[in-house]
């Protein structure tokens, strides 16, 4: 089954549209910020899949100071990029978007509710069969609402 995307863009898995909008790949300006925020506030309020007080209003703002060797660095992971542009990418990514905390949970006691850093880890991991069948499709149910506001945007 392909999931199309109001964009035009067509995906094999669900979970690759949903990283489309996570990646700001997609020219609607849907970004990981819009995409936790409305999740969590719209498709799961009940909080079944996601730890509402784990998402951050106010993700990491990086220092934009030089190493010895003129590179910019991440203050919680020590990367070192070239440009700016690049550590902020990389500071708004999934792993440090929430400051490093994991705010989707599988609901399984199969896999031990493992943690993920974003939406489209979580469907990824329910796509592979993993866990139990219906909660991917519970998920998927959800996930509908923001697939059709993006069409909106």
């Amino acid at each position: 089954m392909d999931y199309e995307c109001a964009c035009g863009r067509k995906f094999a898995r669900e979970s690759s549209l949903v990283a489309h909008f996570e990646k700001l790949t997609c020219p609607s300006w849907v970004d990981l910020r819009f995409v936790d925020n409305y999740f969590s506030g719209r498709c799961d309020p009940e909080g079944r899949f996601v730890h509402r007080e784990r998402i951050s209003q106010d993700p990491p703002m990086p220092d934009f100071d030089l190493d010895r060797r003129g590179l910019y660095w991440c203050r919680l992971c020590h990367l070192r990029f070239r440009t700016p542009h690049e550590l902020m990418c990389h500071v708004w990514s999934p792993p440090h978007k929430n400051w490093g905390l994991r705010a989707y949970q599988c609901p399984s006691d199969r896999c031990q509710r493992l943690e993920f850093f974003c939406l489209s880890d979580l469907m990824a991991h329910l796509e592979t069969g993993q866990c139990e069948e219906h909660l991917g499709r519970e998920l998927s149910q959800r996930v509908i609402a923001l697939v059709d506001v993006v069409g909106y945007l």
